[in-house]
């Protein structure tokens, strides 16, 4: 059974032979699909491939403001926290990047083990997570830049 009729098409000075058993380069599995049924299986192969491996999304830890660290115990909580999500998301060859505000910055001068610089060793992104409210904008970019400085 031929795709097109007559078993020929016009494409400039081309023809276009379904039913020949060959797949040439003017022929696809759309008008010639007994001929170029290998490359049908082709790609729905690679569409179902790509399909598996095509998720994609992003996730961002934040490290807010509100958080408290009175003691060490609460920090190396919180620590511990961060490092089994940061090896989770590492055993999966998955990125994530960790947002902090000023608490959890002055916790890891006070307490070391940053759990940031641990991020970034694993290839991680972090950054600074800022609750600006009510600042004029000189004073939002100071505020920036002081706890950029600490960050890391």
């Amino acid at each position: 059974m031929a795709c097109v009729n007559n078993d020929t098409s016009e494409q400039g000075d081309k023809h276009i032979i379904c039913g020949d058993g060959i797949c040439d380069r003017m022929e696809n599995t759309t008008q010639c699909q007994e001929d170029c049924i290998d490359q049908l299986h082709i790609e729905s192969e690679e569409a179902e491939t790509t399909a598996e491996n095509s998720l994609a999304f992003a996730t961002v830890v934040h490290l807010e403001g509100q958080l408290r660290f009175p003691d060490k115990r609460t920090y190396d909580k919180v620590n511990s926290q961060l490092k089994e999500i940061i090896d989770l998301f590492s055993e999966y060859d998955a990125l994530i990047t960790i947002e902090s505000e000023t608490p959890y910055i002055e916790a890891a001068e006070k307490y070391g083990n940053n759990m940031l610089s641990y991020a970034l060793e694993h290839g991680h992104g972090v950054g600074i997570h800022c609750d600006f409210d009510s600042m004029s904008q000189e004073q939002a970019t100071e505020a920036y830049r002081t706890r950029k400085k600490k960050l890391i």
